[in-house]
């Protein structure tokens, strides 16, 4: 494979605006062309983040606009200073008019008008200019079109006379097959084509990079370098804006994260004025303010995180530690109301995408997880006519009759039924129809031999099925478990086993294995001579909280091994292990489990020595003493909370 000349970051930038014939945006297209003949709207906003194709897009519109033998004026604003006489002045020069000539030169004109300014950003000193003073000012025959990167400001959205006269285009990425039919056009190959898709995920900038770092005459195959170099330059192409290096080493950093906020800040940089910088991040382009504070957008997030993890990798595994502590003590205070925003967050801190796509799968297209009603019994039978055996469907058919609050039915966009799902709290459904279960029959015995305390509970996935694919991996089974992770979440903290069967395991062999889901022969059963095969994932005594804790520290290079050694039931100091007794050990375990939290002595005592427990509570304090006695100088890991129990701090 042979590569380009060396282009420089400006080429790249100046050819992304030249794509043509342009593709994937028939649809804005025939928005802007209403503005040659309908009366509204009298403004039109065209934005997104940098390298997205407006000014492609844009030009593509005023050349067919010509073609067409209309009329517009097309003004770039990074070419004159931001003041109302330079601005005139350009208009002038474009019309070859006097500048106090200008409104009559438009109003001669016997049709209608169109000025585009592309870079409309660069004029954000004169927009309120723009909005007050020139537009009111303009003939009834012009109307004006913006092209930014910033979404318009409350002035035209809620502040002016003109909010019910303006009209806003956002421009999302390419779909996957105009990303493809692009790449075909430069002589990609179309398995080429694909594997640059998925990196590039439809911005032109980055499909246009792809073009431009690789010549005409491109190999049978793309590599990792490819992938590397591709968003390196991507990176360096969005960061070229910020002047501060210190914000550009910030902006990397918080890439790695779902959302950004104050505590954030003052974690990372904790000399810094966190609101001074919380306000200099929102007049970067590509970050976008939430209910939940700043993000960095998705087509530069990526690209960073890549940067940042070539430059410094160390780095990157530090940001991670910081912000997991700050989580885990927002957490302690906040408690259930924020555990999904909690989990979230803990999953973007994951580089691991089998694990992220679990939880939040890039592409769940118009599926809709609904409680199962009546009038969906027919489509569920159906479903189960095709993918189950008599006896199998006759299960399921007893569980539609006697728990229907178990189904969750998956809705197409045309509110048909794609797919269900049986989901069963044991706790909240007849004891005998357990029983009369033989999946759940089983797993029920191995909820009760795993001794489970009995302040924990178990959440049993009986089955899920969509009528395309059955139980195999599809968007319909994707938009099902999205919404058993609320499920999860829902337990908590009590839920500690999930179990469910399918009957390949195959297609779930790696994402369970990473998800720390155990296939077990025990767990299995047969019927209508077919297997389905179970698997369990025991989360931990501290449920939700402490099986994302241990995926996180498994990645973060803080799992077990750096503090218990579980095999020799041992806790390690300075790497030797020194052992413990059964008591002590779990006691340890939950700790960690914990980590960074508070544990109050009734939860050690309920979750380890049982709610039977007659004793008092020094019991717990006379294990933490033989606990911190055995770590010699590492007791101060294991910390005393005032007036409420022990927390673990290994970070």
């Amino acid at each position: 494979m042979s590569k380009t000349t060396n282009a420089t970051l400006a080429d790249i930038l100046d050819i992304s605006v030249q794509i043509d014939p342009i593709v994937g945006r028939d649809e804005e297209l025939a928005i802007l062309h209403r503005l040659e003949t309908e009366e509204l709207p009298i403004v039109t906003f065209l934005y997104g983040i940098p390298g997205i194709g407006k000014t492609a897009l844009l030009n593509t519109y005023l050349n067919q606009v010509q073609h067409r033998a209309g009329f517009a004026v097309q003004i770039d604003a990074n070419r004159f200073e931001p003041t109302p006489l330079s601005f005139r002045s350009e208009i002038a020069r474009i019309l070859k008019v006097e500048s106090d000539s200008i409104v009559d030169k438009l109003s001669s004109i016997n049709q209608r008008v169109v000025i585009a300014i592309d870079n409309y950003q660069a004029m954000r000193l004169l927009d309120r200019w723009i909005r007050d003073e020139f537009l009111p000012g303009l003939p009834a025959n012009v109307r004006l079109l913006l092209a930014t990167n910033h979404r318009p400001g409350p002035g035209w959205r809620t502040l002016s006379p003109w909010n019910s006269m303006s009209h806003t285009i956002e421009l999302s990425p390419l779909s996957s097959s105009c990303s493809i039919e692009f790449l075909k056009k430069r002589n990609f190959s179309a398995s080429q084509a694909r594997y640059v898709q998925t990196i590039s995920k439809g911005y032109p900038m980055a499909l246009v990079m792809a073009s431009s770092i690789w010549s005409k005459s491109i190999a049978e195959c793309v590599t990792e370098s490819f992938s590397s170099r591709l968003m390196t330059d991507l990176a360096q192409a969005y960061l070229a804006t910020i002047e501060s290096e210190a914000l550009v080493s910030l902006l990397k950093e918080l890439s790695l994260l779902r959302r950004i906020t104050l505590p954030i800040l003052m974690v990372l940089r904790p000399a810094d004025d966190p609101e001074k910088l919380y306000q200099d991040l929102r007049k970067v382009t590509f970050i976008i303010e939430t209910d939940e504070g700043l993000t960095v957008h998705d087509a530069v997030k990526e690209a960073l995180v890549v940067s940042l993890n070539a430059e410094s990798p160390s780095r990157v595994r530090e940001v991670k530690r910081l912000v997991w502590s700050l989580l885990a003590g927002e957490l302690k205070q906040t408690h259930d109301l924020n555990l999904w925003r909690f989990t979230a967050d803990t999953i973007f801190l994951l580089s691991d995408p089998v694990i992220r796509e679990a939880f939040f799968p890039k592409e769940v297209p118009f599926y809709d997880v609904v409680p199962a009603r009546n009038e969906d019994s027919r489509a569920i039978r159906k479903i189960c006519s095709i993918h189950e055996g008599k006896q199998a469907a006759d299960l399921i058919e007893m569980w539609w009759n006697e728990a229907p609050q178990c189904f969750k039915v998956i809705l197409d966009n045309f509110g048909e039924v794609a797919g269900f799902y049986l989901a069963v709290d044991p706790a909240l459904v007849s004891p005998s129809l357990i029983q009369r279960d033989f999946l759940t029959k089983i797993w029920q015995a191995h909820t009760q031999s795993s001794r489970m305390p009995s302040s924990q509970r178990a959440f049993f996935i009986r089955r899920w099925l969509s009528l395309e694919h059955g139980d195999v991996p599809s968007p319909v089974q994707a938009a099902a478990w999205l919404d058993l992770k609320r499920s999860y979440l829902e337990m908590w903290p009590d839920l500690r086993q999930v179990y469910l069967a399918v009957t390949d395991l195959t297609p779930y062999a790696e994402i369970a294995a990473r998800l720390q889901f155990k296939p077990l022969d025990e767990l299995a059963g047969t019927i209508d001579d077919r297997t389905y095969f179970g698997a369990v994932l025991d989360m931990g005594p501290a449920s939700v909280n402490g099986w994302l804790h241990r995926l996180l520290a498994r990645e973060l290079g803080i799992d077990s091994h750096d503090f218990l050694d579980p095999e020799r039931q041992a806790v390690l100091v300075e790497g030797k292990p020194i052992e413990l007794t059964a008591l002590e050990f779990k006691v340890a375990a939950y700790l960690y489990a914990n980590i960074g939290n508070a544990v109050s002595r009734e939860r050690l005592l309920n979750n380890i020595w049982g709610h039977s427990y007659e004793g008092g509570s020094n019991v717990v304090d006379a294990v933490i003493t033989n606990l911190r006695r055995k770590l010699g100088e590492q007791n101060y890991k294991v910390q005393t909370v005032r007036g409420h129990g022990y927390s673990l701090e290994l970070v």
